[in-house]
């Protein structure tokens, strides 16, 4: 299932299930070219997590284009273990994760620390093409997208847990805009404040 072929430039490529998973010319072109297209905040973050490790040079790419610790995660271990193969990634900047499931991303201690610290997520396309459910799934976990992901990053903090039942009255439950937001922090009674909190919340996880 696993295939090691050269690109025209001498790179080597891994094709996987008859799909190859970097450019068959100059694969370390086009990963400077994926990474020049979504530059954000890559000298501003403690990790970079990765999802998707393909043939690794836009991995290498990486490395060269930031300081950050680098968090790669792919759901075929088949792919990382080849893909490491090919490249001589730093130990101490580089490490990585096998998952299935977006729940296996969750239990993760690696992914667990990456998020208690400041981190940024890029997915890589072609492993998109190989796994989309799976890679949306834990971006949106990663991004704090739905309640559920928002909740488990709310607990790795060991913040209070959510009430199932807020507090806000139903009459006075509009539509939250920008700036309801800016008054949580002049709000000083604590009830009020809630309210306005789940209400920013709610709106985010819609």
């Amino acid at each position: 299932m696993i295939e090691i072929i050269d690109a025209a430039n001498g790179e080597k490529v891994i094709r996987f299930g008859g799909r190859l998973l970097a450019s068959r010319f100059n694969p370390r072109q086009e990963a400077r070219e994926w990474i020049d297209r979504r530059p954000e905040f890559l000298e501003k973050v403690r990790t970079v997590i990765v999802l998707g490790m393909a043939s690794g040079h836009h991995v290498a790419e990486l490395l060269d284009r930031t300081d950050a610790k680098i968090l790669v995660i792919d759901t075929h271990e088949q792919i990382l273990t080849a893909s490491q193969g090919l490249h001589m990634f730093p130990a101490s900047r580089v490490t990585f994760e096998h998952v299935k499931t977006a729940r296996e991303l969750r239990a993760s201690m690696q992914v667990k620390k990456a998020v208690l610290g400041s981190f940024v997520v890029l997915m890589h396309p072609a492993s998109l093409l190989i796994d989309a459910k799976v890679y949306e799934e834990c971006r949106a976990q990663l991004l704090g997208r739905d309640w559920g992901a928002l909740t488990w990053q709310w607990k790795l903090r060991n913040a209070p847990g959510f009430d199932a039942h807020s507090r806000i009255d139903r009459a006075s439950d509009m539509p939250l805009t920008i700036y309801d937001l800016e008054q949580t922090e002049l709000v000083q009674n604590s009830e009020e404040r809630e309210k306005l909190l789940f209400k920013a919340l709610r709106e985010l996880v819609k």
